[in-house]
């Protein structure tokens, strides 16, 4: 019989690149979980939650209330937490009902009072209350004012006299400016553009509002 016929690529360089192509994946799977653990429990909820239906949304919060309730109590999974089962009643304590009640504020971002298993004595009326509080709550900041946020912060740490404050003080005028023929002064005429070279810029005069509102329009149109 004649010998096999060639399937390509040797078996050695083959694995080789399967096992690059593994590292890879990992890489950026790692890099993910990473910028998903830089979101507080709360953000993550909310983004969670943003794209459900009322239903899918009611259950989202009463899986969270159920599975919250049983690690207070020792357990990994439901064990005796049920939706319709007091809380007394699988062994909540004075104890235990602050240490649910702190879980819960930092899992939902909801000032939940410290008699919230008293006040709603079972996991679904809890999650009756939380969904409530949660569909009232403003929902979380857009990446971009997050990036905006970031931004002031850097700027805000720059001492004075440091490499580039110069460069970045003649973008951010210039992007002002920008802003400015783009969207006209309140009354709806153009300001007046005002000499370059002028001492007094527009950064030294404008507002964190109106500098937000510039890298806003900015951002969003780049």
């Amino acid at each position: 019989t004649g010998a096999p016929a060639s399937t390509g690529a040797p078996a050695g360089k083959t694995a080789r690149a399967t096992g690059a192509a593994t590292a890879e994946a990992r890489r950026e799977s790692t890099a993910e979980a990473a910028f998903d653990d830089d979101r507080t429990p709360a953000v993550r909820l909310a983004a969670r939650l943003a794209p459900l239906d009322r239903q899918a949304r009611r259950q989202t919060v009463l899986d969270l209330v159920i599975r919250h309730a049983a690690a207070v109590l020792g357990h990994s999974g439901a064990g005796p937490v049920r939706p319709e089962r007091s809380f007394s009643e699988v062994g909540f304590d004075s104890m235990l009902a602050v240490r649910f009640r702190n879980a819960l504020c930092e899992a939902t971002g909801v000032a939940v009072p410290p008699t919230v298993v008293f006040d709603h004595p079972t996991p679904d009326a809890l999650a009756t209350y939380l969904d409530a509080e949660l569909s009232a709550a403003p929902g979380p900041p857009s990446p971009l004012l997050a990036e905006l946020d970031r931004l002031a912060a850097l700027l805000a740490a720059v001492p004075p006299g440091a490499a580039d404050t110069e460069e970045v003080g003649r973008r951010l005028d210039g992007l002002l400016r920008g802003w400015d023929r783009r969207t006209g002064a309140p009354d709806g005429t153009a300001p007046p553009p005002g000499p370059v070279g002028d001492t007094a810029t527009v950064t030294d005069t404008a507002t964190a509002d109106e500098l937000f509102a510039l890298l806003d329009n900015d951002f969003g149109n780049a």
